[in-house]
C-alpha cells in the first residue's frame, strides 16, 4: 500500500463513471458513493482517479480511432464549448458502435485532423455540408445518396 486508504478498480470505475459519465461534479460523486455503498472519498481522490484514468486510455484512443478509420461510413460534427473563457470546439467521429469526440481550439480543418480519424479516410462521412469538410478526400453524402425513383 502507497497510503493510508487505497481502493480497488471497481470503486475506481464507479467514481470515474459518475464523474465523467453521468457529469456529476467531484463533490457530488464523492457524496453519491458515501451515501449509496458507504464509500468515504474525498473530491481530490474522484479528480485523482479520473487522471489516473484518463492516462491509461492512450491504447484505447490509438484502438478507437483505428476501428472508426477502418469503417466504410462515419458520421462527423463539430459544437462549440467555452474552456477557460474562451470558444473551443468538440469534434466527434462516430459509427453505430463508436464515438471518439476530442476539445480543440480549432473549428475548421485543423481541429477536424487533430481528430485523427478523418484524415486519410476513404469512406463516406456524413456530415452537415460545412465548407472545412470538403477538404477531406473522401465520398460525402451528396455524391453517394441518390434520390428514389417515382
Amino acid at each position: 500500500m502507497d497510503a493510508p486508504v487505497q481502493y480497488g478498480p471497481r470503486v475506481t470505475a464507479a467514481a470515474v463513471y459518475l464523474y465523467s459519465g453521468q457529469f456529476l461534479s467531484k463533490d457530488r460523486t464523492a457524496t453519491a458513493l458515501a451515501e449509496l455503498v458507504g464509500i468515504p472519498l474525498s473530491a481530490g481522490t474522484v479528480a485523482a482517479m479520473a487522471a489516473r484514468a484518463a492516462a491509461d486510455l492512450t491504447g484505447f484512443l490509438a484502438a478507437v480511432r483505428d476501428l472508426l478509420a477502418g469503417a466504410e461510413v462515419v458520421g462527423a460534427d463539430e459544437t462549440g464549448l467555452r474552456v477557460a473563457g474562451r470558444l473551443h470546439w468538440v469534434h466527434c467521429a462516430r459509427t453505430g458502435k463508436y464515438t471518439l469526440i476530442d476539445c480543440h481550439p480549432q473549428r475548421g480543418t485543423g481541429g477536424i485532423d487533430a481528430l485523427g480519424v478523418l484524415t486519410g479516410f476513404t469512406g463516406v462521412v456524413v456530415h452537415d455540408a460545412w465548407a472545412p469538410y470538403e477538404h477531406l478526400h473522401v465520398r460525402h453524402p451528396s455524391a453517394v445518396c441518390r434520390p428514389r425513383a417515382a
